[in-house]
Parts: structure tokens; C-alpha cells; sequence
């Protein structure tokens, strides 16, 4: 996964905080959780297992954990531990979407492409109010891959279904500034801002502007 510096920074802070936080409680699944997912966000995927199998003996219920686990696992091509994650999580919710999407995914790397196209089927069965979020995975995974221009045409069809999805929007942004587009990404940038108010999107929308050249 490619990610902006400014943004690996703000990971690493975000690390470094829950990090100390669990010097004073080291048995704090919130922060085991979030190390996984920062880690597994930032392509340290050993560090992502580890600390995600901790927060999942610390708290089993969660689906989300078992979710994290599964992608961490499959990033390190360790694919039966991945199917065993989401299998675990289909037992307690059969209808889980985000678990049949990446089974699908999971299916498609190891070319079972029949069984990949039942799982994203039953995904594209559920209501129209979901297909925004199996867009944005889908070009999540893109991105991950290195192929943002794919990715690009994933996050512009979430944003057709749910056009003040903020998620799918800030990753439009950083995939158009990896491959140069930086007008599109200010006015993407500026929609941000009027859809959430948050200065942080405007800032961006100023910082890329003095980058172009006149």
C-alpha cells in the first residue's frame, strides 16, 4: 500500500500514542486493535498479525479484528489463515458483506475464480446502499496493488452511490495527487471541506495550489 508522507507521519504518531498508552494497560484491546490496523494500513503486516491475534484473545467477539486479521494474513499470502479468519466470521454473521467481498478477493488471487464470482455476488444482492463501500474496497485493493487509475474509476463510481462518503472522496484525493492530477485533487479537496467543514481538507486544497506552478 502506497501512502502520502504527511499521511505515514500521522500514522506513526498515531502509533507511537498507543504504543504508550499500552505501556499503562497492556491488556487494552482498543490498543492492540489499532496498532493492527495502522500497521496493516501501513504495509507492516508481521506487526499487524501480532498485535490483531492479541486483540482478538482479548476480546473474541469482535468480527472487525477477525476482518483486520484476515486481510493482514492475505497481504502475507498466508492464505488459509485468511480463510479460516472469515470463515470464523460468517459462523457468527452469515450475511456479513464485508467478509464475503474479501473471501471473493481471496478466491480470485488463488484463481478459484467460480467460487470468487458466488461470494461478490451475494455481495451485489444486498441493498444498493452498500454498493458505495464494496467500490471503495475495490479501490482500496487497486490502490494497494499500485493500480490507481483503476482505483480512481472505483472511488468515483462509491461516490456516484454516496456522493458526501468522506472515506471514498480522501482516497480519490491521494490517488490524483500520486499520479499528478492536482487540479481535480483541490476541487476534490474543497467538496471535502464543504461536506465535512473540517479546515484540515482546506489546508490540503492551499498547500497543493502553491505547488503548482503558475
Amino acid at each position: 500500500m502506497k501512502y502520502q508522507e504527511n499521511n505515514f507521519a500521522d500514522m506513526e504518531a498515531a502509533l507511537h500514542s498507543y504504543r504508550e498508552s499500552l505501556v499503562r494497560d497492556p491488556n487494552s484491546f482498543e490498543c492492540h486493535f489499532h496498532i493492527g490496523r495502522i500497521s496493516l494500513e501501513m504495509g507492516k503486516y508481521d506487526d499487524a498479525v501480532e498485535f490483531l491475534v492479541t486483540a482478538k484473545n482479548l476480546n473474541s467477539d469482535s468480527l472487525d479484528t477477525c476482518l483486520l486479521l484476515a486481510k493482514a494474513y492475505f497481504f502475507k499470502r498466508q492464505y488459509q489463515d485468511s480463510h479460516k479468519e472469515l470463515e470464523q466470521v460468517l459462523m457468527k454473521d452469515p450475511e456479513n458483506c464485508s467478509a464475503h467481498f474479501e473471501l471473493g478477493n481471496l478466491f480470485l488471487e488463488t484463481e478459484k475464480l467460480v467460487e470468487a464470482l458466488q461470494e461478490y455476488q451475494i455481495v451485489l444482492n444486498h441493498p444498493p446502499s452498500f454498493l458505495e463501500w464494496i467500490y471503495l474496497k475495490k479501490g482500496d485493493v487497486f490502490r494497494g496493488l499500485g493500480l490507481l487509475e483503476e482505483g480512481i474509476q472505483q472511488y468515483r463510481k462509491a461516490l456516484e452511490h454516496d456522493p458526501f462518503n468522506v472515506i471514498a472522496r480522501s482516497h480519490l484525493v491521494e490517488s490524483l495527487k500520486v499520479i499528478g492530477e492536482k487540479k481535480e485533487a483541490i476541487s476534490q479537496l474543497k467538496t471535502l471541506f464543504m461536506i465535512s467543514k473540517e479546515e484540515k481538507w482546506l489546508n490540503e486544497a492551499i498547500r497543493l495550489k502553491q505547488e503548482i506552478k503558475p
